[in-house]
């Protein structure tokens, strides 16, 4: 855990595996904004939210329960990197 110190080092790893693993199918020039809503831009569905958190657990090393699968922690790169730092923070201690 300690090569993410930075929440900018988070933000760059969540964003790099939202372009490889969803954007395939994509605009290869897309660009997404840090606040987009990856839904409601077509990105990701029910099955990516699913391979997002499969990520988070493995990439972070943190346990995400299902009551914290909720919307304001998944819906943009920029909530899912605060809900990363603020899980990092909680096993930290």
């Amino acid at each position: 855990m300690s090569q993410f110190n930075e929440i900018s080092d988070i933000k760059r790893s969540v964003r790099e595996f939202i372009i490889k693993n969803f954007a395939y199918g994509l605009n290869n020039n897309i660009h997404v904004q840090d606040d987009e809503s990856l839904m409601d831009a077509g990105i990701i569905d029910s099955t990516g939210v699913i391979e997002i958190i499969s990520f988070i657990e493995s990439e972070f090393n943190v346990f995400i329960s299902m009551d914290e699968v909720l919307p304001e922690n998944i819906h943009s790169i920029e909530s899912i990197t605060v809900f990363i730092g603020h899980k990092i923070k909680k096993v930290a201690g």
